[in-house]
């Protein structure tokens, strides 16, 4: 090989949330060094947890023939590893991970459909036959899906045989992953006139459902999964169903498009896709800038048709955009015979004034070295690890940093229980009755009124986010049944100008309804009011935090008043707008309405009829919107007040505990026990300080 990467390097993807996650870990290590073989896991658990587990979820989709996994092959480092040729009839999404938590760490599984997936799209069409059914007169087409899938559903068995039904919810696993495995499951061969041989390329293309490759972090700082995921043009929509299912588990999302073709009116199934992703996570990638015939023009209008495209959709994001060409670094780690010094050189032309950025992939030589850095790569992961930093990975962070410091804080409140007892045990026996002579006394903790007090208080605070829930809700379905009216009048006035001139006209004149624009509306509206209910929630759970805390210390728990609720995961979580890209019976083909719109075109009623389909189809939708967003917050909020209510529980547990310990009896064990337990209080303290900083930052 003539390269080398360094997932040390300071340039490597993940590098910042790497060092982070290491920098707390590291605080907990401190932690568990001053505790004296006490046990304390039980209380550490959650921040190793959730360190330790955390994997970056990192999705390609993209244009059909633009390059995408091309490049995905070129980001891993593994040019051509992946097969780049896929048949539309493959329906397979591709996870990459790399040191992936708990392993394995090498080798690849491959997971088939089982019988109730194969016999929902084999034999009723999937996705297709439930939108062809819910067209009116549409039994034509609906025959037309049956055939298709009937062929498929051959096809698989030709490619199979005998072991076709047997295979069906198995899954198949390898203790080494090449790229001729993956071929037989994820790249579709030609189509058989007989059963084919067991090793032969697209053997089990049309079963396999997902597909998962595992290898040692490599060139990567931090755990990551690298999704690539198939076109969504299949005619079957499997592809889809199983794209989106994937996207919905994804924190980073890279478009890809080509340079060719940026945008264009093919790509509806794109605008659609982006509904269903965060675009605060998103990074364009323009492939294939390399064959622009003058890059320095051409890359400043195709940036400008892209950002406009994506102010339309979204004006209050800001997405970054990368050209590059894939091509080029793989040519680059494939040697220097591959190179072309011309697309290189328009490569470096077009890049010409951005700012450089480094990256962890070395080459020996000089012009592979130049073809990499012209690449585009090196700024694409750049824009990678950012995101990855700023957004899961500060959820993940914040989480961590909240539980360690109450942790740290929990520590330090038996710490200090055990020296006020040993003191006040100094204190009796004379050897030192300075040190305490002029100290407070604690209040006496009341564990009944803990109790009641806590089951009130715990219950008034669900009880507010509950109903300040309900009257968000309301009035955001509301919002979108207005919204939805809304784009039926406007809809209305343009059906109508279209009835006229079809009566007209002794032509036949196609007509289909373009509901994108009522996605992006609706796509605005849950993005603006998401986060105002999660707001208020927020607050809710605050306030009432703040009021059970005083509580607390009035109880004669003063360190209560210090421990923190974690919501890192309630104010990490944005509107989830993945049923917004959902295909409806209204949005498909012209030709699917051919006979619909013959037998009532020219009835009067036709354009509420119209009216009628949108609200009865988008109302499933709406409901979708609602349901999962409501479980997003009922969840994350009651996670959090139920791990802060253990956590009192565990500051109590950890009083009684302490007080109930027997006395140590020498004084000169009693002094060197005070020594010990004070320098654990400064450790506790250190930590505590540390961690105050960065949850302020």
């Amino acid at each position: 090989m003539t390269f080398k990467t360094d997932s040390s390097l300071p340039s490597a993807l993940g590098a910042n949330l790497a060092a982070e996650s290491h920098a707390v870990l590291a605080l907990l290590e401190q932690l568990r060094g001053a505790i004296d073989g006490e046990e304390y896991d039980h209380l550490f658990e959650p921040s190793e947890e959730i360190l330790k587990n955390a994997i970056a979820s990192i999705s390609f989709i993209g244009q059909v023939k633009a390059g995408k996994t091309s490049l995905v092959n070129a980001l891993i480092a593994k040019p051509n590893f992946l097969p780049s040729d896929v048949n539309p009839w493959t329906a397979v999404v591709t996870q990459l991970f790399f040191d992936k938590p708990g392993g394995p760490h090498s080798g690849a599984h491959f997971a088939f459909f089982d019988d109730q997936q194969w016999d929902k799209f084999a034999n009723r069409g999937g996705r297709l036959g439930e939108l062809a059914s819910e067209i009116p007169e549409s039994e034509e087409k609906l025959k037309g899906v049956r055939l298709e899938v009937e062929q498929m559903k051959e096809r698989a068995k030709k490619q199979l045989g005998d072991r076709f039904q047997s295979l069906l919810g198995k899954t198949h696993k390898f203790e080494t992953a090449t790229t001729d495995v993956l071929a037989r499951y994820i790249c579709a061969g030609d189509e058989p006139e007989a059963l084919v041989k067991q090793h032969v390329q697209g053997r089990y293309a049309d079963i396999t459902r997902e597909a998962a490759v595992f290898f040692e972090k490599e060139k990567f700082a931090f755990p990551v999964v690298m999704v690539d995921t198939p076109g969504l043009n299949d005619p079957l929509m499997i592809r889809e169903e199983i794209t989106l299912q994937s996207l919905e588990h994804s924190q980073i999302f890279v478009l890809v498009l080509s340079a060719h073709q940026a945008f264009s009116s093919a790509d509806l199934y794109l605008v659609r896709i982006l509904n269903a992703l965060r675009l605060d996570r998103l990074v364009i990638f323009v492939n294939r800038a390399d064959e622009l015939t003058n890059p320095e023009k051409d890359i400043g209008a195709i940036r400008k048709h892209i950002t406009k495209f994506m102010e339309k959709e979204r004006p209050d994001i800001a997405v970054p955009i990368v050209f590059g060409s894939a091509s080029c670094a793989s040519s680059a780690m494939l040697g220097e015979a591959s190179i072309d010094p011309t697309r290189v050189a328009s490569m470096e032309l077009s890049s010409a004034g951005a700012a450089k950025v480094k990256s962890n992939t070395k080459f020996e030589s000089k012009k592979q070295q130049q073809a990499w850095d012209a690449s585009g790569l090196p700024a694409l992961e750049h824009e990678i690890s950012k995101m990855m930093f700023d957004g899961p990975g500060q959820a993940w962070l914040t989480s961590a940093r909240i539980d360690l410091d109450n942790a740290a804080r929990l520590i330090q409140a038996k710490t200090e229980t055990a020296l006020d007892r040993l003191k006040q045990q100094q204190e009796k026996t004379g050897a030192n009755k300075s040190r305490t002579k002029d100290k407070k006394p604690t209040p006496k903790f009341d564990a009944k009124h803990f109790d009641s007090e806590c089951e009130r208080l715990f219950g008034a605070l669900r009880l507010v986010v509950e109903r300040n829930m309900n009257t968000a809700w309301t009035e955001m379905k509301t919002g979108l049944q207005e919204l939805t009216e809304q784009f039926i009048v406007e809809h209305d006035q343009e059906f109508a100008v279209y009835l006229q001139r079809a009566k007209k006209s002794k032509k036949t004149i196609p007509w289909s309804c373009d509901t994108t624009p009522l996605r992006r509306e609706l796509n605005i509206y849950l993005n603006q009011e998401f986060p105002q209910i999660q707001k208020t929630v927020l607050g809710n759970i605050e306030y009432g935090v703040k009021k059970i805390s005083d509580s607390m210390v009035e109880s004669g728990l003063p360190a209560a008043k210090n421990l923190r609720i974690n919501t890192a995961e309630l104010a990490a979580q944005s509107a989830s707008t993945s049923a917004l890209s959902k295909i409806v019976p209204i949005d498909m083909d012209s030709s699917w309405w051919q006979g619909w719109m013959s037998k009532f075109m020219r009835t009067a009623k036709v354009r509420e009829k119209v009216g009628r389909m949108i609200r009865a189809q988008f109302l499933p939708i709406q409901d979708e919107l609602m349901g999962s967003m409501t479980k997003q917050l009922v969840t994350s909020s009651n996670a959090a007040i139920v791990s802060y209510q253990k956590t009192l529980n565990s500051l109590v547990d950890i009083i009684t505990s302490e007080a109930e310990r027997p006395q140590e009896n020498a004084p000169k064990d009693i002094s060197k026990r005070i020594n010990e337990l004070e320098d654990r209080v400064k450790v506790c303290k250190g930590v505590s300080a540390v961690l105050k900083k960065a949850l302020a930052a």
